[in-house]
């Protein structure tokens, strides 16, 4: 069960993003007036956000760090 501290947390996490969002977008439009693509500014960010926030929920398993009688072969 997640904690009314953590939600709140979670929450406020979730209202910054949606500002730094926001503030991408507008970035982008200021791109296309130097002949950017604006869907590519914001797409490139995005994509690297994503990765970057699965990794930090799904690290990669580290085998050394795995007791051998829970390794399966």
């Amino acid at each position: 069960m997640v904690s009314v501290g953590e939600r709140e947390r979670q929450q406020r996490s979730r209202e910054f993003g949606i500002k730094l969002a926001k503030v991408l977008r507008q970035r982008a439009g200021e791109a296309a007036q130097e002949d950017l693509d604006a869907r590519y500014v914001m797409l490139g960010p995005a994509e690297y956000l994503r990765d970057a926030a699965h990794f930090q929920i799904n690290p990669p398993i580290d085998d050394a760090r795995i007791d051998p009688d829970e390794r399966s072969n």
